[in-house]
């Protein structure tokens, strides 16, 4: 019989390869389709709308991600699937490396500075201000794109090491 501990460590990297999953997908997103979209609109509009989105962007979700690896690492170790567990932790960090720091360092203090902008009246300084912002922002969210998706693809290891290691029982 599957102990309840093990029950609750798959339940743990099942939530975190879908947090992961939804994460990577909503930074991809981002590099492919909004920010594309909004360099094709007029910058003051561009502007307007990032402003607007910047407003209700901040997710718990986003959060929640480091705590529910390392809690499911550490129960992993516990179970003593220690490859899982390495696994596991090392997703978590490049998640926390890759995208957390990068966001609070980088991302979210330039979409704090854009929030503060009025939006100018002139197209040439309109035009300055946005593209002084996109690409830079855009870059970094693609970098946050790549490391989410190594940290799934790393969380998907661990699973695959749980499937190639015979399950512990109590």
């Amino acid at each position: 019989m599957i102990s309840c501990s093990n029950l609750l460590t798959n339940k743990y990297i099942l939530v975190l390869l879908i947090m992961l999953g939804l994460m990577a997908g909503f930074f991809y997103s981002y590099s492919v389709s909004v920010m594309p979209g909004l360099n094709h609109a007029q910058p003051q509009v561009a502007i307007a709308a990032m402003q607007s989105l910047n407003i209700t962007i901040r997710n718990p979700t986003f959060f929640l991600t480091i705590p529910v690896g390392l809690v499911g690492a550490l129960l992993l170790w516990r179970n003593h699937q220690k490859r899982a567990s390495i696994w596991l932790a090392l997703a978590s960090l490049i998640y926390l490396f890759g995208a957390v720091i990068p966001t609070g360092m980088i991302n979210v203090p330039m979409n704090d500075a854009l929030g503060i902008q009025s939006v100018p009246t002139d197209f040439a300084a309109t035009s300055d201000l946005w593209w002084s912002y996109a690409p830079t922002w855009t870059f970094w969210n693609t970098f946050r794109t790549m490391t989410t998706m190594l940290a799934l693809l790393i969380c998907a290891c661990a699973i695959s090491q749980l499937q190639a290691s015979p399950e512990r029982v109590s």
